[in-house]
């Protein structure tokens, strides 16, 4: 294993993970103009079974991905996490601000 291809993995997990992270933002957006606890337990299963997807989806595809299986998984789960720090800041932002425009 060279280290083109483990920097390629953990790149190609990264895509991935902050592309899914990014459709889990979206989905907790919503939910949070819904504003109901309802619509927030509904986005979190969602965001939940999204990750797990994917993280499953690597991992039983690792013989036929071309890519190391190890640094696509941590890239992967680095995706998330950043994108999900990423995604949750803009919607407290957004919020933040309505809460000023509302004083």
């Amino acid at each position: 294993m060279s280290a083109a291809q483990i920097v390629m993995g953990a790149l190609a997990g990264l895509a991935l993970g902050v592309t899914v992270a990014l459709i889990n933002g979206v989905f907790t957006r919503r939910a949070v103009a819904k504003g109901t606890s309802a619509a927030m337990a509904a986005a979190m299963g969602c965001r939940m079974a999204l990750d797990v997807a994917l993280l499953a989806g690597i991992y039983l595809l690792r013989n036929v991905i071309p890519l190391p299986f190890e640094p696509t998984l941590i890239g992967a789960a680095l995706g998330l996490s950043l994108g999900g720090i990423v995604s949750a800041a803009a919607i407290s932002r957004q919020l933040n601000g309505k809460k000023k425009n509302e004083e």
